[in-house]
């Protein structure tokens, strides 16, 4: 039988990088998540991208050093990659809308918003994606609106190959997030 972790020994783990740990943590809920967008109208390169996204999430979140556990890390982790899904098919359902880009950039879900605060935050998300370089852009919108694969975009953004296309698209994303995040409007409307 395989040694099984608590919460703590998983959180503490994976902030210092434990090979053992992160193997643990993947055995027991990757295939979670690609069962959960599976059987939720997604494919398997979005369960991947889920999983991946919701992952580096948590980590973020538990490395931050006033982070306290109030639940399950499991029921934590559902909560992280529900979001994320339910943020990849509004994506994919406004692609022809690209005036309402959107991505997740909250801890808590999007509906503990009003509807005030939530057509704030398009708004705001939508100028930092329009300041974005162009290749950033041309990543984003390829991905998210035109739901091109990672082999489309390495094809036609003349990568070498699907990792590097993956790679752009995960900085791209990053940086993105970090503009929102150091905008004033942002830290109002998340009340910091």
């Amino acid at each position: 039988m395989k040694k099984s972790y608590s919460d703590e020994a998983i959180i503490n783990g994976l902030r210092s990088g434990e090979n053992l740990i992160i193997e643990y943590f993947n055995e027991r809920y990757k295939e979670k998540v690609i069962k959960y967008v599976l059987s939720n109208k997604g494919n398997k390169q979005e369960a991947e991208d889920v999983y991946q996204d919701s992952f580096v999430k948590l980590f973020q979140i538990i490395m931050k050093k006033e982070f306290k556990l109030m639940k399950s890390l499991e029921m934590y982790f559902l909560t992280i990659y529900k979001n994320t899904w339910r943020y990849y098919i509004n994506l994919k359902s406004r692609h022809n809308h690209t005036d309402e880009f959107q991505e997740e950039l909250l801890e808590e879900p999007l509906n503990s918003f009003d509807e005030y605060e939530q057509d704030q935050l398009h708004k705001l998300v939508w100028q930092q994606y329009k300041r974005l370089n162009e290749d950033c852009q041309t990543v984003l919108d390829m991905y998210y609106f035109k739901r091109r694969t990672m082999n489309e975009i390495a094809y036609e953004m003349s990568y070498k190959n699907e990792q590097i296309a993956k790679n752009k698209k995960c900085r791209c994303m990053d940086y993105l997030k970090e503009q929102i995040k150091n905008q004033v409007n942002y830290k109002l409307l998340i009340h910091e």
